[in-house]
C-alpha cells in the first residue's frame, strides 16, 4: 500500500519511538481464558460463569469488582509503578487505585482553576513523573505529578483563523516523554516534546478521507487509530504518514499496546491481534448486568498490566486476575 505523506503544520521530525510507558515492565506469557470467577462482599451469592470460546486457552481469571456507581467513568489507564487512574467525567475528577484495586486518593471537582476540572475524558500516567488529563470543556490538558500535584497547563501557540485554546479529547506518551494528544475541534494531533513543547502537529487522513480517531495508542514509531465506527483500525507514523489498515475481527472500542502485542477491545472480548488483524488471544467478557451494577455493562475502556486487566463501563472498574493454569496431569 502507497504510504502517504502527513498533512503537516510544522517541520517533520522522523524521531523512532520507543515502547511506551504504559506498558510496564512485565507481561506475562500465560495467555488468558475465558472462564470467570467473581469475588465481591457486596454480591449477594458468589457467581460463576462459563464461557466456551475457539480463541481461549485454559487459564482461569478471578474478577473482583473494584469500583462501582461511578458517574460515566471514561478512561482506566495504569502506570509502571503498577497504579490505576480512572477518569470520572460525571464527578469531574480523577481517581487513583493501587495495584491490588484499594482506592489510594481522587484529584478534582467542577470548575475552571488549577485542580479542576469540566468533563475530563482521559489520561496519560506515563511513569507518573507527569501526569496529563484532558481537560475537555476547559479546553486545556492539565499536567501533575505522582502525588497528584499541579505541575502546568499546556499551552498551544495561537494560530490565525482560530480561537484560543484548543479542546483535547485522546492522549497517548512514549517513553522519551513525548506526548500526543487530539484536538477535536482542530482534527489535529499535537506532538510535544519531552519539555511540553509543541513540535508537531498533523491531520489523520487515510488514503481517501479524515479519520477521525476513537482510540488511539503507540507502538514502537506507529500511531494506531480507531476509525469508521471500529471497523477499520489504521496506522499513521509518528510524523502523520500514512501507512494503511487493517480489518479487526469484531468492532473496536478502545485498544492499547502492551510490549509490542495489540489488544483490542470489543462488544464481547477482549482480543489480542496480529498486524494483519488475526486473533492471537481472546478473553471473553463478563456479560451486561452481572456485576450487579444498576444498569447493565458498557465497557468502553481497559488496560493491562502484568496479571491484571483493568476494565471500565461507565459505573463499574473490574479487575480481572489471572490464575496460574493447572498442572498437567
Amino acid at each position: 500500500m502507497t504510504v502517504k505523506p502527513a498533512r503537516s503544520i510544522a517541520p517533520l521530525m522522523l524521531v523512532p519511538l520507543l515502547l511506551l510507558a504504559l506498558a510496564g515492565s512485565s507481561h506475562s506469557a500465560q495467555p488468558w481464558t475465558d472462564q470467570y470467577q467473581y469475588e465481591n462482599s457486596r454480591l449477594a451469592q458468589p457467581r460463576t460463569e462459563q464461557y466456551q470460546d475457539e480463541h481461549s486457552r485454559s487459564v482461569q481469571p478471578r474478577i473482583h469488582v473494584v469500583a462501582e456507581n461511578l458517574n460515566r467513568a471514561r478512561c482506566v489507564r495504569t502506570s509502571p509503578l503498577g497504579n490505576v487512574f480512572v477518569v470520572e467525567s460525571g464527578r469531574h475528577r480523577i481517581l487513583k487505585f493501587s495495584e491490588q484495586g484499594n482506592r489510594i486518593d481522587s484529584l478534582g471537582r467542577l470548575g475552571s482553576g488549577d485542580y479542576q476540572f469540566d468533563t475530563p475524558v482521559h489520561i496519560e500516567p506515563t511513569n507518573e513523573l507527569k501526569i496529563y488529563v484532558s481537560d475537555r470543556n476547559n479546553r486545556r490538558i492539565q499536567v501533575f505529578d505522582r502525588r497528584l500535584q499541579y505541575l502546568s497547563t499546556i499551552a498551544l501557540p495561537a494560530r490565525s483563523g482560530h480561537r484560543p485554546g484548543y479542546r483535547p479529547s485522546l492522549v497517548v506518551g512514549d517513553f522519551m516523554g513525548r506526548i500526543f494528544f487530539y484536538d477535536e475541534e482542530r482534527h489535529y494531533v499535537h506532538r510535544l516534546d519531552s519539555h511540553g513543547q509543541l513540535d508537531l502537529s498533523f491531520e489523520l487522513f487515510s488514503e481517501d478521507e479524515r479519520v477521525i480517531p476513537g482510540d488511539m495508542a503507540l507502538s514502537d514509531d506507529q500511531l494506531w487509530v480507531i476509525g469508521r465506527e471500529g471497523r477499520l483500525l489504521h496506522r499513521f507514523s509518528a510524523s502523520g504518514s500514512y501507512l494503511g489498515f487493517i480489518f479487526p475481527p469484531e468492532p473496536v472500542r478502545s485498544l492499547r499496546v502492551i510490549q509490542r502485542e495489540l489488544w483490542i477491545l470489543t462488544e464481547q472480548h477482549l482480543l489480542q491481534i496480529d498486524r494483519s488483524g488475526g486473533i492471537v488471544q481472546s478473553v471473553r467478557l463478563p456479560s451486561p448486568g452481572t456485576t450487579g451494577s444498576r444498569r447493565p455493562a458498557q465497557w468502553i475502556s481497559f488496560d493491562i498490566r502484568g496479571d491484571n486487566i483493568w476494565l471500565l463501563g461507565p459505573e463499574t472498574l473490574l479487575r480481572l486476575v489471572k490464575q496460574p493454569e493447572p498442572p498437567d496431569h
